[in-house]
């Protein structure tokens, strides 16, 4: 079964979805009776011209018969939707990594037109892969009928971390710094923690992708004198560190298709507090493994910042809890027998 998986972008892996699909291409790869390639067409370039992109892969057709199975991600489905098309006609089965739906994070004419790319070109697709529960839910419902693959990321307690020892009021976020992370929400909640007297710290790890959202933040740091340490990306051993001394996982985001930071916070016995919002409820389960609180709703999360510091039983509850929902998570190896197992079910369907 000969296997492509193709790409618009550089080939750069960065993000927790390019990891998930860079894993998905090594386990296929090193699968018996597949034979899979993988090529990014590096034809995304800066401005209007790189929709031409939409076009030019149209050229990919004739090559790409000689396969059994293309694998696209649905976040390049503008480039990618002409092709897919094309293929579908000419009998090629495909198949879509989905994440998220990116229609949900703009609004007006974007919103319209990143709906119609993004769904049409999910209906084109002979199969749909989803990596999260929130977004297999969404996806099950807007395409009823249609073949879902429910590939969960895998995730089990570390084999090996430093001796968990919370210094209580540490706080940790980690994600990149822009907008939809919502860390101006924490960092205004924090403000109102500092008025309450409440001590409290954050360590923000992550990159800034959005300057002028970073210099707000840092605007608001300064004016309130909270002790913020933004350290950009760190190596695994000290992220590890950093973990090992958090007191509460805070993840103010206001659009999730899964959080998996949410889930790799959990197997370090870390509560969650985050906002009510897309995929968070399905994962944090409120006075069970974290607190919810409504969406967007600062005061709320102050207090319920303050009440796990403040609460050390608590915080040891909601901390058994998180290590017992890791425990219900998709397991590596499960993960790999699922997806060798559907991989060769969807070669065998075209049979």
């Amino acid at each position: 079964m000969k296997i492509m998986y193709l790409y618009c972008n550089d080939g750069q892996i960065v993000t927790g979805g390019q990891k998930y699909e860079d894993n998905l291409y090594r386990l296929m790869r090193d699968t018996p009776g597949l034979d899979v390639d993988r090529v990014w067409l590096h034809n995304i370039t800066q401005g209007w011209k790189k929709y031409l992109a939409m076009f030019g892969n149209l050229s990919q057709a004739s090559r790409l018969t000689g396969y059994d199975l293309v694998i696209f991600n649905s976040a390049q489905a503008v480039f990618f939707l002409p092709l897919i098309k094309q293929l579908r006609a000419k009998g090629v089965r495909t198949a879509v990594v989905h994440h998220h739906f990116l229609f949900h994070q703009v609004n007006g004419w974007r919103r319209k037109l990143y709906k119609f790319f993004e769904t049409s070109f999910l209906r084109e697709a002979s199969e749909i892969i989803v990596p999260s529960p929130y977004i297999d839910d969404l996806t099950r419902k807007m395409y009823p009928g249609h073949s879902v693959r429910y590939w969960q990321i895998p995730f089990e307690r570390p084999a090996s971390a430093p001796a968990a020892s919370p210094i209580p009021g540490n706080l940790l976020y980690i994600g990149t710094i822009e907008q939809r992370k919502g860390l101006i929400h924490l960092v205004n909640a924090m403000s109102l923690l500092k008025k309450n007297n409440v001590d409290c710290r954050l360590t923000v790890v992550g990159k800034s992708v959005d300057p002028s959202y970073r210099q707000m933040i840092d605007s608001a740091v300064t004016s309130a004198g909270l002790d913020v340490t933004f350290t950009g990306f760190v190596s695994d051993d000290e992220l590890q560190r950093i973990i090992s001394e958090a007191d509460i996982f805070t993840f103010p985001s206001r659009l999730e298709g899964y959080g998996m930071v949410i889930c790799e916070s959990m197997t370090h016995g870390l509560p969650v507090i985050c906002f009510d919002n897309s995929a968070m409820p399905y994962t944090v389960k409120d006075d069970v493994n974290g607190l919810l609180v409504a969406d967007g709703d600062e005061k709320a999360m102050a207090e319920a910042i303050q009440r796990v510091v403040t609460d050390r039983p608590l915080r040891q509850r909601l901390s058994q809890g998180a290590l017992d929902t890791v425990d219900t998570f998709m397991t590596p190896a499960r993960f790999e027998q699922t997806v060798r197992h559907d991989t060769l079910s969807m070669g065998r369907a075209q049979d």
